[in-house]
């Protein structure tokens, strides 16, 4: 079970970045954490916590069923607290969400 909801995550969070055009950079600023660990996560090498697990949620607008795969419905949502950030990166401009704590 805990290996579906690994897989499921990983598989999520590729498909979540390549549909926004988005890096593990520019998600790894977007949400406090450094891109190499989101990098680790992408390939099964560090588990996410709970904390970076919400804030990806809500960075993407989805529930944490569907971020770790275990529901096919993408519910969109807006986190009741954040402020948004047009950030400028060499492929052209990208929103990016920086989460109040």
């Amino acid at each position: 079970m805990e290996h579906d909801v690994v897989n499921g995550f990983k598989t999520t969070l590729k498909e979540l970045l390549s549909d926004n055009g988005l890096s593990a950079t520019s998600l790894g600023r977007a949400i406090g954490v450094n891109m190499f660990v989101v990098r680790k996560w992408l390939n099964g090498v560090k588990d996410v916590k709970l904390k970076s697990l919400i804030k990806i949620a809500d960075f993407f607008g989805c529930s944490l069923e569907y971020l770790c795969g275990k529901s096919d419905v993408l519910l969109t949502y807006k986190p009741q607290k954040y402020i948004t950030h047009t950030v400028i990166n060499c492929m052209g401009y990208y929103r990016i969400h920086q989460f109040c704590e």
